[in-house]
């Protein structure tokens, strides 16, 4: 998955794609308050092996792609929730939610063990479940940098 597609809301006609260079699985799309377009790139192969190609893609509003941070330490990005200074970003394979700065400067986050769901935009800020409900994860979650 290679490509980010254009649709418009209304008539939902497809208005063009927008190819990633280098990506190999890209996976969530948040959308930022100043029109710009997080993607991230999961890196895997289609058969789910690493490709190493894990990213964070930032589409302008002109459709000009900006890689903000590609490493394969990302841990597998999935999840994206796009905030004014950056992107919060839960991981498919290393169970982690971090936080990468507009610089592209990946910031400390939280590795979670026993995690099934990491939510990410409810009233703006992320949010984790476990098998025993939130408790433990509030705490941790509270650790974490703030979201507005």
């Amino acid at each position: 998955i290679t490509n980010v597609r254009k649709f418009d809301r209304s008539t939902l006609k497809q208005l063009g794609s927008i190819a990633i260079e280098g990506a190999t699985f890209l996976n969530d799309l948040s959308a930022a308050s100043d029109g710009s377009i997080y993607v991230s790139d999961s890196g895997l192969n289609p058969d789910f092996s690493k490709s190493g190609t894990d990213a964070i893609y930032k589409i302008g509003s002109d459709d000009k792609v900006a890689t903000l941070i590609k490493t394969p330490e990302l841990g597998g990005p999935n999840g994206l929730l796009a905030t004014d200074d950056g992107v919060w970003v839960v991981t498919f394979g290393s169970g982690e939610l971090y936080k990468v700065t507009n610089a592209g400067a990946k910031e400390a986050g939280e590795k979670f063990g026993n995690c099934r769901i990491v939510v990410l935009g409810h009233a703006r800020a992320p949010h984790r479940r476990t098998n025993g409900g939130m408790g433990s994860s509030a705490r941790a979650i509270s650790r974490l940098s703030s979201v507005p």
